[in-house]
């Protein structure tokens, strides 16, 4: 039994030394650097790092992996000595062999140590009691030297040197900095007058005569690399990345596109999308507008911005309207309506009407949204939209520029054939007019 009490003595003091001997965990390697998180696991026997994120990890990952700080060289553990792990022993020639312990001593990096003090002092009261039942006190105790070691390995055979981690922090400081430069820079750019960036192109070719609208154009961004840059650096604080070189490549990349330096990558441009305003007062103008990218590294606003007057838009009150008489009737067209008044004092019946553009003809009764005979009662007038849409193929007045006017014909003319009942006079007014082109240069108003 001594024998048995002296072994023990002599364990526990072995077990002190060592305990004081333990390595504690590596300092910082640069406090100024950001913290750089990751998972040390064992894979097919190797020892690697993975899942590397700057959001801190915590604790122990499934059975094989343990969060540790890259900067700092620490795991993300409870490393303290945890007492009371009590296991029952039997004394034998092969030793002390564990067989219920707290399942603490069982995660990574940690072993059992013999409580010599607990055991001391629990021998010196219960020496027979101890030694007959074999229960003895235990601590679970953490690797600092064994945890130090293989994360060392593990971040040599990763490439994660003090350097790299160094850069990547230097990259992450500089970013929000840029970003609040550039967007400083982004806005006094947005914030000049569109106007400077427009240049207006009359390919119409008629603006001299028919006044152009007022330049309204709403800004849109459709592509900032310096906001998008700037927008996904903050989701990068969230993000798993497989490697170290993939959180390096991603920052590096965001740093270039946010600095707006590299221009041969486009980096200082932005692209923007002019929109017309909704309802614009055009003057009846066909506007096309190109917006290209714009570079605010100089400081102000390139003409980037064509405002085209493609052509114009008539209409037909303004080219097709008409005016005939005699000294019995009026026809009055202002494109839409006709106006016909009976100038006489007895009722007036209108027999007949036709229509005529070039060579058409329209003398159907279908094409005509008024039923033929009508009668007008004496010095009465009367207004009639005349023509269904299509009964005439009206040319496209649209779309025009003064090379299109220069060759723009049409003979355009009316029909009617009427009678004065009480008088028994019967007539046919009729005429046919070539379109002028200067009505599409100083449009006639009715």
């Amino acid at each position: 039994m001594k024998k048995h009490i002296i072994y023990l003595f002599t364990l526990g003091l072995i077990t002190l030394l060592m305990a004081g001997c333990d390595v504690q965990p590596n300092g910082p390697e640069d406090q100024k650097d950001i913290s750089i998180y990751a998972v040390l696991s064992k894979v097919n026997g190797n020892w690697q790092i993975s899942n590397i994120t700057l959001t801190p990890l915590q604790g122990y990952v499934n059975n094989n992996g343990i969060s540790v700080n890259l900067t700092t060289s620490q795991a993300l553990v409870d490393t303290t000595s945890i007492k009371g792990c009590f296991g029952f022993v039997i004394l034998k020639n092969t030793g002390i062999k564990d067989i219920n312990c707290d399942k603490s001593s069982k995660k990574l990096f940690r072993y059992q140590r013999l409580d010599i003090i607990s055991n001391i002092m629990g021998t010196v009261g219960t020496v027979g009691l101890n030694v007959a039942m074999g229960q003895y006190a235990y601590d679970s105790v953490f690797d600092y030297s064994k945890f130090n070691n293989t994360l060392a390995e593990a971040k040599k055979a990763a490439g994660i040197t003090r350097q790299v981690l160094h850069n990547i922090s230097e990259v992450y400081y500089r970013m929000p900095k840029v970003c609040t430069i550039e967007s400083q820079k982004l806005k006094t750019f947005y914030n000049q007058p569109m106007v400077d960036a427009i240049q207006v192109i009359d390919q119409s070719g008629l603006a001299k005569i028919h006044r152009p609208p007022a330049i309204l154009l709403e800004r849109e961004i459709s592509y900032d690399p310096i906001s998008n840059a700037c927008h996904q650096f903050k989701s990068v604080y969230g993000k798993v990345y497989p490697s170290i070189d993939a959180l390096s490549g991603e920052l590096v990349t965001l740093l270039e596109n946010s600095s707006g330096i590299p221009e041969s990558q486009q980096a200082g441009f932005i692209t923007l999308e002019c929109v017309m305003p909704e309802n614009p007062n055009r003057n009846n103008y066909n506007i096309k507008i190109v917006c290209k990218k714009m570079n605010f590294l100089k400081g102000k606003l390139d003409k980037n911005i064509t405002y085209n007057l493609t052509s114009r838009k008539f209409t037909h009150k303004e080219i097709f309207h008409y005016i005939n008489s005699d000294r019995f009737i009026d026809l009055v067209y202002d494109g839409e309506l006709m106006k016909m008044r009976n100038k006489t004092e007895e009722f007036m019946r209108l027999e007949a009407f036709s229509a005529y553009l070039n060579q058409q003809v329209v003398t159907e009764s279908e094409a005509y949204k008024v039923q033929f005979p009508l009668e007008l009662p004496p010095l009465g007038t009367i207004k009639v939209s005349v023509l269904k849409k299509y009964a005439l193929n009206f040319p496209n007045i649209t779309e025009m520029t003064m090379t299109k006017i220069r060759k723009f014909k049409a003979k355009f003319g009316f029909a009617v054939k009427y009678s004065l009942i009480k008088s028994n006079i019967k007539n046919t007014l009729f005429k046919r007019i070539d379109i002028p082109q200067n009505r599409f240069l100083i449009p006639y108003k009715i």
